[in-house]
């Protein structure tokens, strides 16, 4: 997911998150077992305040 300014890109893979500067292509951030499976979807917020994950075992979670 690509935030509205450009600037930032959130990932998700296998119960990892990762957070990347978009300009510089570089992970800033890094969630290990962020979720207990596989990270399926990513949105994040129109302010860019928050994000929200949800994994294969139907679990959301909401990151600020």
């Amino acid at each position: 997911a690509l935030t509205r300014d450009n600037k930032t890109f959130i990932t998700g893979s296998n119960q990892i998150i990762q957070v990347w500067d978009f300009e510089q292509k570089i992970c800033t951030h890094t969630l290990q077992n962020a979720h207990q499976g596989y990270v399926n979807a990513i949105a994040i917020a129109s302010d860019n305040k928050f994000f929200v994950s949800v994994c294969s075992e139907k679990q959301i979670k909401i990151w600020r």
